[in-house]
């Protein structure tokens, strides 16, 4: 059988193997073999009164591969990570792995096992006659279920509430919680703590979420109002979301759609993922995420703030960064052809390319530059602009291309460093936007050994009394010759 990820056995002993894919096994009654193979696999016994009259609930440890199903009979569990249990009293134990449990009704015991991400879910109670929303107090290890019935719950850090209205409390984990439908009352206790919406759409939500982490309020893809306390980290929908952050450090992923992220004041993470995002941090020190169908970035008022150029699969382009128009200092690009231009910038600024061919481009401040390695045949370019700036063009030797970056300078740089020139007639020092210097006897060269090491040190002083120099680490004067130099 090719393509089957759902097996229900027989009421005698069945043996299921699985494959990578996610499996649905239902053993029914039998000593059963269930081998999940690779992947998360899920074992459920919820049917075993529906066919067959199992009277009972169910003991599972996974830590040593061992059921009692509703019937008695003893099942043998192999790579098997989550477990759906019956209407009854179950005894749900996880193993070393991130395991996903739905134990319906019953009073229940869940032990989340040794795993460092243990999932209590709740979503089917409704599908087996639930009525009611729950309430799950994770720093007191109790839950009421979507039946009245009451839960102990044990090492687990991550919940997923009905489509009724939750209450659910977190411990000092780090939880993740899922409210879907409702209007959900969230805690997330101590720790950094994740409210999801990310399930919003394919659970029958229309909408995107709007979040105000300074107000404490949400509306879900539903439209319901959720209440928020002790949340730091929202995950969005496949629609258009809008978040708001407050004074502590917000996390905000934006997934699909054409979300609006505004950081508060603290160090903020505004990840915009897929969709034309708008990403705008306050006052902290920011990070953001951003890739080429972004159509805002605005790192506020804080200092040290960074862009990240995300590598999505779909990414076909690079992208271009005004520095000073989006307020940050400090850029990352990645695998594509990124622009990060900083003309307009008066503060110092870092910029990294990563791969692909990069245009870097200083301010008026003292800069710094990497173009890192690449996989192009024409490497990076890189033009410090004002100030006394570092250079740094990388190594593309690891590819099939060897170095062929270009270092551009103006008629305002001041004292540069070019870190690692590579003198093989591919690399370029390019005065080109300087109109005083035509040939390279219009330069001044010497060689300088200091305590920082041995250089060619390169000057140029104008009609006006302006000197600027360019230090040229391992080479020397003698070698840097017209083939290693654009001129007008």
């Amino acid at each position: 059988m090719r393509w089957i990820e759902v097996v229900r056995g027989t009421v005698f002993d069945d043996t299921f193997i699985g494959d990578d894919r996610y499996n649905y096994f239902e053993g029914l009654a039998g000593n059963d073999t269930i081998d999940g193979g690779a992947g998360y696999d899920l074992v459920s016994y919820a049917y075993d009164a529906t066919y067959v009259a199992g009277s009972s609930g169910v003991t599972v440890n996974l830590q040593i591969g061992k059921a009692r199903d509703g019937f008695g009979d003893i099942d043998t569990l192999i790579s098997i990570t989550d477990v759906r249990g019956t209407n009854f009293a179950d005894v749900l134990i996880g193993n070393a792995a991130s395991n996903i449990f739905e134990a319906l009704a019953g009073n229940d015991t869940i032990n989340g096992g040794a795993g460092d991400f243990d999932e209590i879910s709740y979503l089917f109670d409704a599908f087996y006659g639930g009525t009611s929303g729950v309430t799950v107090d994770l720093q007191t290890g109790i839950a009421t279920d979507g039946f009245g019935d009451t839960d102990t719950l044990t090492g687990i850090e991550s919940v997923k509430g009905t489509n009724a209205g939750d209450r659910i409390t977190g411990n000092a984990e780090i939880n993740f919680f899922e409210g879907l439908g409702g209007d959900d009352i969230f805690d997330g206790g101590e720790n950094l703590d994740v409210v999801s919406f990310a399930k919003d759409s394919s659970n029958g939500a229309m909408a995107g979420v709007t979040v105000n982490l300074a107000t404490g309020k949400a509306t879900d893809g539903f439209g319901d109002t959720d209440t928020l306390t002790n949340i730091e980290y929202i995950r969005g929908s496949e629609s258009a979301d809008m978040f708001s952050g407050n004074s502590e450090e917000n996390y905000f992923e934006g997934l699909a759609g054409d979300d609006i992220l505004h950081g508060g004041a603290g160090n903020d993470f505004l990840y915009g993922n897929a969709g034309a995002d708008q990403l705008r941090a306050g006052a902290g020190l920011d990070r953001l995420f951003i890739d080429e169908l972004d159509t805002a970035i605005d790192g506020g008022a804080g200092s040290q703030d960074r862009v990240i150029v995300q590598q999505l699969a779909s990414a076909t382009a690079g992208v271009t960064v005004d520095m000073a128009a989006s307020n940050v200092e400090i850029a990352y690009g990645n695998r594509n052809d990124d622009t990060f231009d900083g003309s307009g910038s008066a503060v110092a600024l870092s910029l990294y390319g990563r791969g692909g061919q990069d245009s870097l481009i200083g301010g008026a401040a003292d800069d710094r530059l990497f173009g890192d390695g690449n996989d192009t045949s024409s490497g990076d370019i890189l033009n410090g602009g004002a100030g006394n700036d570092y250079l740094h063009g990388g190594t593309n030797g690891a590819s099939r291309w060897a170095e062929r970056d270009r270092f551009v300078f103006g008629d305002d740089w001041g004292n540069d460093r070019i870190f690692d020139f590579a003198d093989n007639g591919g690399e370029k020092i390019d005065f080109s936007p300087v109109a005083g210097i035509t040939q390279r006897s219009d330069l001044t060269f010497s060689d300088v050994t200091d305590a920082s090491g041995s250089y060619a040190l390169i000057s140029y002083s104008d009609a006006g009394g302006w000197t600027g120099t360019i230090r040229v680490d391992g080479v020397t004067s003698a070698q840097l010759q017209d083939d290693d130099f654009i001129f007008t």
